[in-house]
């Protein structure tokens, strides 16, 4: 009865304190304090084996949660054997169009928003890098960004001012890139540039180009020996860059006329005719 009043702790205290009364024989108020100590050490001594368990409990939970969301990222349609992010890129300063090309729309969505959706195809987690670590560095902060902070073992990096990519393009570079792992470019002209993939270990590179201020794409391709991928005929269309106002007005009437160039009215994808070049 009286264990069932009483919290745990205050009745194991007064239990053992009786035990000791009762083995002494009431001998007086020195073995009354020994037995006090004794059952204050227990008591603390169970507070730090308590803590020690819960510390190891959250530390196998945080372990738990990293592995599921490892596990997330790797039963997407990415890579085998490996995990895959999208990072479309969107904190460029859009000096030659006078304003926030991400915001611009094109037929009902922003361009950002057609990156996206055209992202959420590949069922793999998505991320914009509106903010470079590294600012005032073109496409390579965003890229160093990016790299630095992923936890995926490769990452698709997309232009938010493309939106006219389609996702048989984006499946090819993956395809590329499945094979031995290496760094892969689209290339229009021998010039290579977005979409690209690159596996998180291209840091380094990335880090190195930006310590000497160079910035350019097609350096980091070359740097990393990158494999590329040339669209041919009318699957060139899709690289269309909108970084001016004129070229705005060609995507608009590009867009008023075919729907997309990469993709059908309905939004399934066309056949997107390639060579490795």
């Amino acid at each position: 009865m009286l264990r069932s009043m009483l919290p745990f702790r205050l009745y194991r205290r007064r239990h053992a304190t009786r035990n000791c009364e009762t083995r002494h024989g009431g001998a007086g108020s020195s073995a009354l304090l020994r037995c006090l100590v004794v059952s204050c050490s227990f008591v603390a001594l169970h507070r730090m084996v308590r803590a020690a368990l819960i510390a190891k409990r959250s530390n196998s939970k945080a372990r738990r949660q990293g592995s599921t969301a490892a596990t997330k990222r790797s039963t997407g349609r990415g890579l085998p054997g490996g995990t895959l992010e999208v990072c479309i890129l969107a904190g460029g300063l859009s000096s030659r169009m006078g304003r926030d090309k991400s915001r611009l729309r094109l037929r009902g969505l922003t361009l950002l928003g057609h990156g996206r959706r055209l992202a959420r195809g590949l069922r793999v987690p998505v991320r914009t890098i509106r903010k470079d670590l590294v600012p005032r560095c073109g496409p390579l902060g965003g890229v160093y960004t990016a790299l630095l902070t992923t936890l995926a073992d490769s990452i698709l990096f997309l232009s938010c001012d493309m939106p006219f990519v389609s996702i048989g393009l984006l499946t090819r570079l993956i395809v590329r890139h499945q094979r031995r792992k290496k760094p892969v470019f689209v290339a229009e002209d021998g010039v290579a540039g977005f979409p690209f993939l690159l596996p998180r270990a291209s840091l380094v590179r990335v880090e190195s180009q930006l310590a000497t201020n160079r910035f350019s794409l097609q350096e980091l391709a070359a740097v990393l020996q990158a494999r590329t991928i040339c669209p041919q005929g009318r699957s060139r269309r899709q690289l269309l860059n909108i970084n001016t106002p004129e070229e705005l007005g060609i995507a608009r009437r590009y867009r008023a006329r075919a729907g997309n160039v990469g993709t059908s009215l309905s939004g399934a994808p066309r056949a997107c005719k390639v060579r490795t070049c």
